[in-house]
């Protein structure tokens, strides 16, 4: 961080600048925690896809692995419906079970 006034460089946690003894801006009363957990703030939809692509490509890989290993498009497109189901149910499960789904107070 910069001193707005002379220009030298401060620590984030100063008050006043080393170099010309003015007061800093304190940015953590202007937006602060707010605008930060807004940033940090993940939709539920988002969420629920960030849980359920990868659940998907592990059931996908287990269905193959226990099932035969055909990787061909006939064998995944056949195994696809299965699949997207038991995944959908997995992520659900993670994201209303798991801390992941509640609210944060």
């Amino acid at each position: 961080m910069f001193c707005k006034e002379c220009g030298s460089e401060v620590s984030r946690s100063a008050k006043y600048c080393s170099g010309c003894g003015s007061a800093l801006v304190d940015r953590s009363g202007i937006g602060g925690k707010k605008d930060e957990a807004a940033r940090n703030d993940v939709s539920g939809g988002t969420l629920y896809v960030m849980i359920l692509a990868p659940t998907f490509l592990v059931v996908l890989v287990l269905n193959q692995f226990f099932y035969g290993s055909c990787f061909k498009m006939y064998c995944l497109a056949a195994a696809f419906p299965k699949v997207l189901i038991l995944s959908a149910f997995v992520s659900w499960a993670i994201y209303v079970v798991g801390d992941v789904g509640k609210a944060k107070k």
